[in-house]
């Protein structure tokens, strides 16, 4: 008898990775097709709908998706634009175990992770294989944590939550000082920062980033707003600074990502 479970319920092992590659898609692109490997896809930019036997699921910018072999379903696009990074590899697993497909809404930072795996398996250097798979592991765990933090005790997740609004609130603001929202939780920097990373996985200047790098890639899209003023709305003092982390989380330099990703004019 079959057992049938997620792989946030079990401890697998990855044997290989296959391929890694980012790919980019247009509305026409809808495919449906059987997997004949394991398959993370982490959505960098867009929107798609995938349709299975008995449910759909949707994905939007962030959301990362499993897709185990043999898992039969089809995909359509819902943005102008679709790109993602495609980890395709293989779990070891007991012959009675059948995975099932699981969705990962956006978690900070992990499209950073997928787009450095990616330029790692491009790299083919010695080592590569265990390098890449040092890497996905990291993924899995975080993806694994993302779905067993909402486990943790109710008082310490509202405990950050004014922390998230105000974080919220107030990205764009350049002189924005992190270390009120610890004085605001009646708690030292350190600890605050300890809490803050258990629950969310990043730590509070890493969201803060995340914040303001989603508003930058946002306006360069859809605005043709100078790039040294999109980084001050989007709290970054120095533009040069902007562009360089810009560069190191989307693997695009921002004018770049604006010619490819941008909204083109009718």
């Amino acid at each position: 008898m079959s057992r049938i479970t997620q792989i946030t319920n079990q401890e697998l092992f990855i044997s290989n990775i296959l391929s890694v590659v980012q790919k980019q898609y247009t509305k026409e692109n809808v495919i449906e097709t059987t997997r004949k490997e394991d398959l993370f896809v982490c959505v960098l930019d867009g929107k798609s709908l995938y349709h299975f036997d008995k449910e759909q699921i949707a994905l939007s910018t962030g959301d990362v998706i499993f897709l185990p072999n043999k898992c039969h379903y089809r995909r359509e696009i819902l943005s102008e634009s679709y790109r993602t990074v495609l980890v395709y590899f293989n779990f070891t697993k007991a012959p009675d175990l059948s995975l099932i497909p699981s969705v990962f809404p956006a978690i900070p930072n992990i499209d950073a992770d997928f787009i450095k795996l990616a330029r790692k398996w491009s790299s083919r250097g010695l080592c590569t294989q265990i390098e890449c798979a040092c890497q996905l592991y990291n993924i899995y765990i975080n993806l694994i944590h993302s779905k067993t933090s909402s486990y943790l005790p109710s008082f310490k997740r509202k405990l950050f939550e004014s922390a998230i609004k105000e974080l919220t609130e107030h990205y764009t603001d350049e002189n924005y000082q992190l270390n009120s929202l610890a004085a605001q939780a009646d708690m030292s920097e350190v600890h605050f920062r300890r809490c803050f990373k258990e629950i969310y996985h990043v730590s509070p200047q890493q969201y803060l980033m995340e914040l303001r790098l989603t508003n930058a890639k946002e306006l360069l899209r859809y605005d043709t707003t100078p790039i040294a003023e999109i980084a001050q709305q989007s709290g970054f003092a120095d533009p040069c600074y902007f562009s360089r982390l810009f560069k190191h989380k989307t693997d695009y330099t921002p004018s770049q990502y604006r010619k490819l990703f941008g909204a083109q004019p009718f």
